[in-house]
């Protein structure tokens, strides 16, 4: 009986043969014999929305004390957020006092830190203060942005911070230590004992005398000593397979597909359309709406795929989970009509030119007309139509109209003036525009990058500096996706690449042969020539292991991030070392046998 136990479980407990206890098991909002006291608590509602969607994070939520160096937990709670299934989904917790009476002199405030839960790594914090102490019930609600990557440098932060890193909330102009794993306190000066987690875990804090666990990827529980671990094949088509809740066994799964897949398990084949531009200036980024069915009554169900261009790509590749039955591309601030079916197809191969422009309305109609009010010039729609067969569509400030074979025209809205702007952008890097098909739960998102400045973030700054790999493939290699999905350009590269890597080892072999001979190397040439050999073998390996470095980790955008720094301050500069050496080398021949010929 629910009026028992006032929103609490009823059981019953049996002491004996016909002897029954009544016991309630109250929510954490209630406690009580019969759950007829209600808790002193923080209710927090959070709304979390992200910019990287194949990422799942750990979020770990604290209810803490502000007013000493201790900075003791009163509450905890953490979970998993993965964007594909979560995104938008208000998450509603409850945070108690440790004490039933809390003390309402001191100050109290949530600390909610982020993590990749990936490689473990440390994202971010949010400082949200509680206002009014005094109120029994405190109801809070916050919407946060979760980033890819640490945004602040800590160089700039004034705090000393003994067993940990200076960092600054992301909502707040105030610093504070993020500590190490086993240490605590304000300034992370107090060790806490972290001997119940597991070792490939991280501990943050402690409560109660019990270790505060973060734990990795397969691996569970309070103190990260469960393992639970996909089922082998339970993703399709090289989807990634992530555990995301334990305590259901029948749905602990989930799977982060490739571009072309989508379903449950990566089962389905999502439908393809290549689009090449022909007789078009390549764009920085193009815009694509894919209207699935084509209604005049009202606004047709579509969606946006955002695609950044490189500099000589004159083609691009969509894919949808729903039909195509028309597809408007949108380059920069020009509509073309792209496809246009009667029915719904799938994998279709067009193309866009000029003629296939939509046609402002200004351009078509005279001043007489346009000085119309809208809803009087609406009904000159037709003419533009009639007197040019060819047309195909045209647009105004709010309509985009088709032209029929019976040469009249059907319109439905379109937004001329919207911007696809990021509300908030934690995306991109250096100044650059943010753009995503939508304000949340988006499936593409780009950046526009400023003069100097390129990558897929705009991360990277090409002042001064040459052309490296990346700049060449970056644009080129499709992530989530295996070597047999890539374009030809990449596939071409990486024959070409293994070619000179042979033909660069032969060379060097048979070169390193012929000036092993003494006799060779009585003059400085031949001293010359031999170590050039041996350079020259450590730079068709060098660039072969960076060929492979910059696509394996392009494929696989999650790999861990250290593994990026380490082989950008490693491979990229004995690339170049090795390059300039062998240079110099042969420089050195040019002018030993200059100097012979002036000799005689």
């Amino acid at each position: 009986q629910s009026e028992i136990c006032n929103s609490g479980l009823h059981i019953y407990h049996r002491l004996g043969i016909d002897k029954y206890s009544s016991l309630c098991f109250c929510p954490p909002n209630y406690y009580g014999d019969q759950c007829q006291y209600q808790n002193q608590r923080v209710s927090l509602s959070l709304t979390l929305v992200t910019v990287e969607q194949p990422i799942a994070y750990v979020i770990v939520v604290m209810l803490i004390e502000d007013d000493n160096n201790r900075q003791e937990i009163h509450s905890y709670h953490q979970f998993t957020y993965v964007p594909l299934e979560h995104c938008g989904q208000p998450v509603n917790l409850y945070l108690l006092y440790s004490k039933r009476r809390k003390d309402n002199s001191k100050n109290y405030s949530i600390l909610i830190d982020a993590f990749n839960k990936d490689s473990l790594t440390y994202l971010m914090s949010w400082h949200l203060m509680i206002p009014f102490v005094f109120l029994p019930v405190n109801r809070i609600s916050a919407f946060l942005t979760l980033p890819i990557s640490r945004t602040f440098d800590p160089k700039h932060c004034p705090l000393q911070c003994y067993k940990g890193t200076c960092m600054k909330y992301h909502n707040e102009e105030r610093f504070f230590c993020q500590c190490y794993s086993g240490w605590s306190g304000a300034q992370c000066h107090i060790p806490i004992d972290c001997s119940m987690c597991a070792s490939n875990s991280i501990c943050i804090g402690s409560i109660r005398n019990r270790s505060i666990c973060v734990c990795p990827n397969e691996k569970f529980g309070s103190f990260c000593r469960l393992q639970l671990v996909c089922p082998i094949g339970f993703c399709k088509n090289n989807g990634r397979c992530i555990v995301t809740d334990e305590r259901m066994i029948d749905e602990s799964y989930m799977c982060f597909c490739s571009e072309q897949f989508f379903g449950p398990r990566c089962e389905n084949v999502k439908h393809r359309m290549d689009i090449s531009l022909e007789n078009i200036e390549i764009p920085l980024y193009l815009l694509a709406y894919i209207y699935t069915r084509i209604s005049f009554e009202r606004s047709p169900p579509r969606f946006v795929i955002l695609r950044k261009m490189t500099m000589f790509q004159t083609s691009v590749t969509l894919y949808s989970e729903a039909l195509f039955q028309m597809v408007i591309v949108k380059i920069d601030n020009r509509y073309y009509l792209a496809v246009l079916r009667k029915f719904e197809s799938s994998n279709i191969v067009t193309s866009i030119s000029p003629a296939q422009r939509c046609v402002p309305i200004h351009e078509l109609l005279p001043a007489k007309l346009l000085s119309l009010p809208r809803i009087q010039r609406l009904k000159s729609y037709h003419i533009p139509c009639q007197h040019d067969f060819n047309l195909q569509c045209f647009v105004d400030e709010s309509y985009m109209c088709l032209c029929t074979e019976e040469h009249h025209s059907n319109c439905f809205p379109l937004d001329y003036q919207q911007t696809f702007a990021c509300e908030e952008n934690v995306y991109c890097e250096n100044g650059g525009t943010c753009l995503q098909d939508r304000p949340m739960c988006f499936y593409s998102i780009l950046c526009v990058c400023n003069d100097c400045f390129f990558g897929d973030r705009c991360q990277f700054y090409a002042k001064g500096i040459g052309l490296t790999l990346d700049d060449l493939f970056r644009y080129e290699i499709r992530p989530h996706s295996t070597l047999n999905d890539q374009s030809l350009t990449v596939k071409l590269s990486a024959a070409s690449t293994i070619i000179i890597f042979l033909i660069g080892l032969l060379n060097s072999f048979f070169g390193y042969l012929v000036f092993h001979n003494r006799n060779c190397r009585k003059v400085a040439s031949g001293i010359y020539l031999r170590l050039s050999s041996i350079i020259s073998t450590l730079v068709v390996s060098m660039l072969i292991i960076r060929f492979w470095f910059v696509t394996y980790t392009y494929m696989n955008p999650l790999i861990n991030r250290k593994i990026l720094q380490i082989g950008c301050l490693l491979f990229e500069p004995m690339l170049r070392f090795f390059l300039h050496m062998s240079n110099w080398l042969n420089t050195c021949v040019g002018i030993d046998r200059a100097m012979a010929v002036f000799q005689g």
